[in-house]
């Protein structure tokens, strides 16, 4: 015996690696570990919170209106209509029909309609508050809400 006795591993080696195999190779590629019991999330706002940057009673709409600029709140909109359509298995005619409504833009697929309403979005800085920024930022929030209600998914204002 050359090295004695070896130490036991806690764990079956099986177990051991399956915890390795959980997140895939887009994840493994972009260095992004899964968090599934949201621990570094929880982490991050027990940090805020103690730091005064953020204020407990977030669930109030008007909280969160007065708390988030209108860009990001729009965005977060736009975000997750494109969760919605990466999910169904193709786009309704009165799908196609409401993306055409929303944007002027004809498409076919749903990655074309993900596509289509991130132009419409375009770039915005969070920053600004002039009347005319904001009424455009309104305009196409209202155009989301119309897409949201085609696909089925909660309206928000």
């Amino acid at each position: 015996k050359i090295l004695g006795k070896l130490p036991r591993l806690p764990m079956p080696f099986g177990q051991t690696m399956s915890g390795f195999a959980r997140h895939s190779n887009a994840e493994a590629f972009h260095r992004r570990v899964r968090d599934d019991g949201w621990v570094v999330a929880k982490a991050f706002r027990e940090q805020l919170e103690s730091e005064g940057k953020l204020v407990d009673d977030v669930d109030d709409l008007t909280d969160f209106e007065a708390q988030v600029p209108l860009a990001i709140r729009v965005q977060l909109n736009l975000m997750t209509i494109k969760q919605a359509l990466k999910r169904l298995p193709e786009l309704s005619e009165a799908q196609r029909a409401a993306v055409y409504e929303a944007t002027g833009e004809h498409v076919s697929t749903n990655n074309g309609a993900a596509c289509a309403l991130v132009r419409l979005f375009g770039c915005w800085d969070s920053n600004d508050c002039q009347p005319e920024t904001l009424d455009e930022l309104n305009s196409i929030n209202t155009k989301l809400s119309q897409m949201r209600g085609v696909l089925g998914m909660q309206i928000v204002n």
